[in-house]
């Protein structure tokens, strides 16, 4: 209380036009920067101007926009408008709050290096599983057949954004021309992710990345499977598979 009160002998201004949300706000602010303040705690929702954001809302302000814009504020106070924001940060603030909402999104988890790998089959030794994860693009992974499907395992669930699939060293009429991309919490029960036809690699070691739709709630399998159709002749082969989180 001693920090908030403090706060408010220092704003102490006879002329102040500065709302009640942010003299309040700024003297919790106090509070929390010194480890005292037990009535508001940083959660999503919300208003800025709503009292029991706003302070912590001015400390994400302070350590990720302009350390001295409290002093500012105050020091606008005797005609105090919205407008302090937009030309000390160059942002209003309406933009600023919906950074820091953001700043509370979860994080998502990155793919583990490694996933365990199963196929349909595969064509010795030249063609095994394991080339289609090991970043060469110069290795393979290859089928006797003109279909076939490639699960990866993480072990946990994984959430993915976007995959990639690079095409072969050789063997253009082997690669995949349709595909469909399916998770699973269980290898069993498996969930519709993204589907594509008629797709041609014009170059060997060619890399193309495909993002799923955001729409797609529950993006975070265990499992991940790809079932494949080459585009013509009886083997299949692809040069890397990659699943990804690209952060935005």
């Amino acid at each position: 209380m001693l920090y908030h009160e403090l706060g408010h002998l220092y704003q102490y201004n006879s002329q102040s036009t500065l709302p009640g949300y942010l003299t309040e706000g700024v003297a919790d602010m106090a509070r929390s920067v010194y480890g005292y303040n037990d009535r508001y705690t940083e959660k999503k929702g919300g208003t800025w101007d709503d009292g029991q954001h706003t302070d912590n809302f001015l400390l994400w302000l302070t350590e990720n926009k302009h350390a001295g814009i409290l002093r500012i504020i105050n020091a606008s106070q005797v005609n105090w408008t919205e407008d302090v924001f937009k030309t000390v940060l160059g942002e209003d603030v309406d933009s600023l709050w919906d950074q820091y909402q953001q700043s509370f999104a979860p994080t998502k988890p990155t793919l583990p290096p490694f996933p365990e790998i199963t196929v349909s089959g595969e064509n010795a030794p030249n063609g095994i599983k394991e080339y289609a994860i090991d970043g060469d693009n110069n290795t393979k992974w290859q089928t006797t057949e003109n279909r076939g499907w490639l699960e990866l395992n993480y072990g946990v669930p994984t959430f993915i954004n976007s995959y990639a699939i690079t095409a072969a060293n050789d063997l253009k009429e082997a690669d995949p021309k349709n595909w469909t991309l399916r998770g699973s919490h269980d290898g069993i029960n498996w969930t519709w992710l993204d589907m594509k036809e008629n797709v041609t690699f014009v170059n060997r070691n060619q890399k193309n990345t495909y993002y799923l739709n955001p729409h797609i709630v529950d993006r975070a399998f265990q499992y991940y499977r790809l079932e494949l159709q080459n585009n013509r002749g009886d083997k299949l082969q692809v040069g890397e598979v990659i699943l990804s989180n690209i952060q935005s």
